[in-house]
């Protein structure tokens, strides 16, 4: 085994090489290193700020994989980023639904001002957090609003599954994922639907929504009706069955739910949208980080 600081060495060097070039590969290089540099989750004083390739700062430990993700790729799910850069523009209303420490929701921020705003769901305190801080170290706390919330198909409180801090992934948290083997802790969160939401605060209209919270996709929908029906907004949504299966659902299922909500499903593919995904012949297994959605009838 390669001693500790050896490891954290290269890992450094090779992050500093590769994020401009968006990584070196094979990419199993970095999360190898990572793991013998690191054998116990860092206090609140290793982390250190840093830039991603579009200039934005986070306070980041390699410790952990999303925060690792950008620092030896330049982002977190650079194909998601890249679509939302070609897409987004001034003056838009956006939701990011599962901020986990908050990378979308400041480009999301930043694309859509001057006169747009960014609502913020995270219901995990520890990593709301986070996210908070780096809306305001990006300048972007009169544009991003952050809710301690968790958007699902009602209204009123259920309990949260997360990791414990030593668990390098920390964006798995899920209302759906009670059974897995990472999600040992539990806290009660306010839950409610985006209907109610919507309601409440007297959103007047959304034009986008990214939705990513571990196998709770359908509960989210369920409680949002009634704004996808008035404002049609286009839709970025993880796509994952083994999720989806806690939740009693399969991937087939979500995309019928989709379309029946007069949807069009696309896979996003290098930051552009693929062909479209046919709900009634895709595979219950079916699963991709980004499907695109829209009622506007054009993918690409």
């Amino acid at each position: 085994m390669i001693p500790a600081p050896i490891a954290a060495l290269a890992l450094r060097g090779l992050c500093l090489v590769g994020a401009p070039l968006g990584g070196v590969r094979p990419r199993r290089m970095y999360h190898w290193l990572a793991h013998a540099a690191y054998d116990r989750p860092p206090g609140a004083e290793a982390f250190r700020w840093h830039r991603d390739r579009w200039g934005f700062r986070f306070q980041l430990h390699p410790y952990y994989f999303i925060d690792r993700s950008i620092l030896a790729f330049g982002g977190y799910d650079l194909p998601l980023l890249r679509f939302l850069h070609g897409r987004l523009r001034p003056g838009q209303v956006c939701l990011d639904v599962g901020a986990n420490l908050g990378q979308v929701s400041v480009h999301m921020g930043a694309l859509v001002r001057p006169g747009g705003r960014v609502l913020s769901f995270e219901p995990l305190p520890h990593v709301r957090e986070r996210l908070v801080r780096h809306v305001a170290e990006n300048g972007l706390a009169q544009v991003v609003e952050v809710h301690p919330l968790a958007l699902a198909d009602r209204t009123g409180t259920a309990t949260f599954h997360f990791a414990e801090r030593a668990v390098d992934n920390q964006g798995m948290g899920s209302l759906v994922m009670d059974e897995h083997p990472s999600l040992a802790l539990r806290c009660e969160v306010r839950t409610m639907r985006l209907d109610d939401f919507v309601a409440e605060r007297r959103i007047e209209r959304i034009d986008w929504i990214k939705i990513d919270i571990q196998g709770a996709e359908p509960l989210f929908l369920e409680g949002a009706r009634a704004t996808l029906e008035r404002d049609a907004p286009d839709l970025l949504v993880e796509v994952d069955a083994d999720d989806l299966r806690a939740a009693g659902s399969t991937s087939r299922e979500l995309l019928a739910q989709l379309d029946r909500l007069g949807y069009r499903a696309f896979e996003l593919r290098r930051g552009r949208a693929g062909p479209a995904i046919d709900p009634r012949s895709v595979a219950p297994d079916f699963a991709a980080d980004n499907v695109y959605c829209t009622r506007r009838g054009a993918g690409a």
